[in-house]
């Protein structure tokens, strides 16, 4: 288990829509991990029981270092000009060590079609944990279900103050620990809010309306569990940019 932090620099400014994780998720597949394109597409189309697999990895939101990223609520779009930072998470250390190496051949890249350029890198290796940790969340969690009806299809997302929000964190990092370590999680898990800070977030990826929760919460569990939740996130929709936990952790 692996991160990478990529500060860079727009050549002349950086314009992203206001909602921009399915751009950020298009630089990691396209921008970064094609420069081994079968492992690329190994990642994107990894299935499991015949179904899509579960892509372990996350990834924060844009991080504007000097705060100047100027919001056009008319138009829907931020716009940076100076340093941003951006972190990647992930499970299999070759994930982040073909990011690095694709950033060290070529230290820049086109995001939503605007030159940026690699300023620094950092990359570190697993971080270990106890068996509890509290944290705030860097971007938000997304749990949901969805009900099929004649001729369409309704999708309903949990809040923090529904028990099934906790119950199905619970699993989906259960299902991720079973796809890391190729065995079944049979130890005491407890995943937990401790403040009522739990800010919704409406968010749009790549035209689908998502509601996810910010917040503080604690996580009780093995320390293997609690890896694959710092590295893999928490919830639904972690490879889309949904359940960073941050590096700056109250404990662990």
């Amino acid at each position: 288990m692996k991160s990478i932090v990529i500060r860079f620099l727009p050549r002349e400014k950086l314009m992203l829509p206001t909602d921009h994780f399915d751009v950020l998720q298009g630089l990691i597949y396209t921008g970064l991990l094609s420069f081994d394109p079968g492992y690329a597409a190994a990642i994107h189309n990894k299935t499991r029981d015949g179904k899509a697999a579960k892509k372990l990895f996350c990834f924060s939101g844009l991080q504007d270092l000097q705060a100047r990223g100027r919001i056009d609520e008319t138009k829907k779009t931020v716009t940076f000009d100076g340093p941003c930072a951006l972190e990647i998470r992930a499970a299999d250390d070759r994930f982040i060590d073909i990011i690095e190496a694709r950033l060290r051949r070529k230290p820049g890249f086109l995001l939503n079609n605007w030159p940026c350029r690699v300023t620094e890198t950092e990359t570190a290796a697993r971080r270990f944990f106890g068996e509890r940790m509290a944290f705030r969340m860097s971007t938000p969690i997304t749990e949901y279900r969805t009900e099929f009806q004649p001729e369409k299809k309704r999708t309903i997302y949990y809040s923090p103050e529904e028990p099934e929000f906790y119950d199905r964190v619970e699993k989906n990092l259960k299902d991720k620990y079973r796809e890391v370590f190729q065995t079944e999680y049979t130890g005491a898990l407890s995943f937990e809010r401790l403040r009522k800070d739990s800010e919704v977030c409406k968010t749009a990826f790549d035209g689908f309306s998502i509601t996810g929760y910010y917040g503080t919460y604690q996580l009780t569990g093995a320390p293997d569990i609690l890896a694959v939740a710092y590295y893999c996130g928490l919830g639904a929709k972690s490879s889309q940019g949904f359940g960073m936990i941050s590096p700056d952790m109250l404990v662990g």
